[in-house]
């Protein structure tokens, strides 16, 4: 009789740190799905920061190219 008790205490515990790990697994879920908005958020934020600075280097590369071919 004790050793079924003690059987049905160990399933009732599994069963609720199971509950708690689906629980902590759904919060991670959350969490990495934030992350992610955020991350695509600031990739589309840098582009035109990107784009410019690029711009301006070839810019800077063409005006020494042309300036040291004129004089």
């Amino acid at each position: 009789m004790k050793k079924q008790n003690i059987a049905v205490s160990l399933l009732v515990a599994l069963g609720a740190l199971s509950s708690q790990a689906h629980a902590a697994g759904s919060a991670a879920e959350t969490a990495l799905t934030s992350i992610g908005t955020e991350i695509t958020a600031l990739s589309a934020a840098a582009w035109p920061i990107v784009t410019s600075l690029v711009i301006a280097f070839v810019g800077m590369k063409l005006f020494k190219k042309f300036a040291n071919k004129a004089s």
